[in-house]
C-alpha cells in the first residue's frame, strides 16, 4: 500500500479528489496510508486556497486529512471518500461587502436573479462524514479578521440518507489580544438541510455553558 500511495500517478489522483470535494485548488505535503483502523489515505499538512473574491489567505489548513476509502467504489475504478477527519484544522469564513460568504460557492445558484458566477458550480456530495479535532474557525469580514474566534472545535457534521446534515459541535471562544478568564464551551447542535436545498430548512440550537 505505501508504494502504491508513493507513486505519483496516485498522488495526484488522490489531490484532485480532494480538490473536487473542496471546489478549490489544493496543496498536501505528502501523502500516506494508515491501517491502523483499516486502510485509510492520510494527507499531512493540507493547504485549501480560497475563492479569489474573498482574499488570498487560504479558506483551510490542516495539519492532517484522514480519511476512509470506499474500496468498493476503488474497484470500480472510482476514487470515493466516506469519512473524513481533520487534526488541528483553521478554517477561515469570510463575509464580503454585499452579504455573500465564501461557503456559498459549494451551493447551488438560488434563482437567475441572484447574480451568482457562472464558475460556482455546485459541488457533489462526495463525503458522508467530517470529524474536526482541536480545529479553529475565524471570521473576516473582506479582508478584515474579527478578534473573535472559536478555538478548541470538536464534533462532527455528518450526512443522512436523505441528504441532509446533522450538526454536532463544540468550541471555546477567544478574543485576540485579551485573556478571557472563563470562556464557557459552546455547543451547536441540529440539522441542516441538503446542498442542493441550500442548507434550508436548518433547526439548530447553540448552548453556552460554564461562562
Amino acid at each position: 500500500l505505501v508504494g502504491f500511495v508513493s507513486t505519483r500517478r496516485v498522488q495526484r489522483a488522490f489531490a484532485a479528489r480532494i480538490t473536487a470535494a473542496f471546489g478549490r485548488p489544493v496543496e498536501v505535503g505528502n501523502f500516506a496510508v494508515s491501517i491502523l483502523e483499516g486502510p485509510r489515505l492520510v494527507a499531512n499538512y493540507v493547504t485549501v486556497s480560497e475563492d479569489p473574491r474573498f482574499g488570498r489567505e487560504h479558506f483551510l489548513r490542516a495539519e492532517r486529512l484522514t480519511s476512509a476509502i470506499r474500496w468498493t467504489a476503488l474497484l470500480g475504478g472510482r476514487l470515493e471518500f466516506d469519512t473524513v477527519s481533520f487534526t488541528r484544522p483553521s478554517l477561515n469564513l469570510v463575509r464580503n461587502a454585499d452579504g455573500t460568504w465564501n461557503l456559498e460557492s459549494w451551493l447551488p445558484a438560488p434563482s437567475a436573479n441572484r447574480g451568482t458566477p457562472p464558475n460556482a458550480a455546485p459541488r457533489q456530495p462526495l463525503l458522508t462524514r467530517i470529524n474536526i479535532d482541536t480545529g479553529r474557525i475565524n471570521f473576516k469580514r473582506g479582508v478584515d479578521k474579527h478578534p473573535f474566534a472559536f478555538t478548541n472545535v470538536d464534533g462532527f457534521v455528518e450526512r443522512d440518507s436523505s441528504g441532509h446534515w446533522r450538526v454536532d459541535l463544540e468550541a471555546t471562544v477567544m478574543r485576540a489580544g485579551v485573556t478571557v478568564q472563563e470562556p464557557g464551551a459552546l455547543r451547536l447542535r441540529g440539522r441542516i438541510g441538503s446542498a442542493a436545498s441550500r442548507l434550508q430548512p436548518a433547526e439548530l440550537a447553540l448552548t453556552w455553558q460554564e461562562a
